[in-house]
């Protein structure tokens, strides 16, 4: 087989497809996670330098050591972006100066972009999107003076559990309802959104 077909190949056999890369990560352990995406990197790194085996591709020797320079460092940077759907520098394999370093990378860069969705859609979840969208195009100063911004304060902050007209005994840590980290701190944004999702539980 032709260098030139070798080299597709194993970039091809190594990357799968961008779409489905995240998904196969997200049903696996850490270790499998760093396993499949050192798999992916030293096959790309194969293909550039021209090897016959990604095996030849050491994961904690240097990219500098084995004949990386600044024109295979951009092909590789090209061949990683393409198989993953990620925009990287071109100075990614001296940011990142070996395969390990670069997996590390590339497994925080793609668990975080497919954990932001879900995030968000977790938050909207239930609230109604046009209230939503109103309350945090207000910018924060009128919230305050309008005298929203408090009243969104005292819908975020959970009640006080009920007790009985005698109970007059301190309550308990566990008994002590859990506050924000600072309500103070937060944002507009965020205010609303936990302040929407007070009102909308049920009683």
């Amino acid at each position: 087989m032709p260098a030139t077909r070798r080299r597709r190949a194993a970039a091809r056999d190594a990357s799968g497809t961008a779409e489905n890369l995240t998904a196969r990560l997200a049903a696996l352990t850490a270790p499998e996670q760093d396993q499949l995406l050192l798999d992916l990197v030293r096959a790309q790194v194969a293909a550039v330098l021209g090897h016959s085996s990604p095996a030849s591709v050491e994961p904690t020797r240097a990219f500098k050591d084995i004949g990386f320079d600044s024109l295979t460092a951009v092909d590789l940077r090209n061949r990683i972006g393409s198989a993953t759907a990620l925009t990287l520098p071109a100075t990614l394999v001296f940011d990142h100066p070996t395969p390990e370093d670069l997996v590390r990378l590339l497994r925080d860069r793609l668990l975080a972009d497919t954990a932001a969705p879900l995030a968000a859609d977790s938050a909207d979840a239930g609230i109604d999107p046009q209230v939503r969208d109103l309350l945090t195009a207000i910018p924060t100063t009128r919230l305050r003076e309008s005298g929203v911004l408090d009243m969104l304060r005292r819908l975020a902050d959970p009640p006080a559990a009920a007790t009985g007209p005698d109970d007059t005994r301190p309550a308990t840590p566990a008994e002590q309802p859990r506050q924000p980290e600072s309500l103070d701190a937060m944002g507009a944004d965020s205010l609303v959104q936990l302040a929407l999702k007070r009102v909308q539980r049920p009683a």
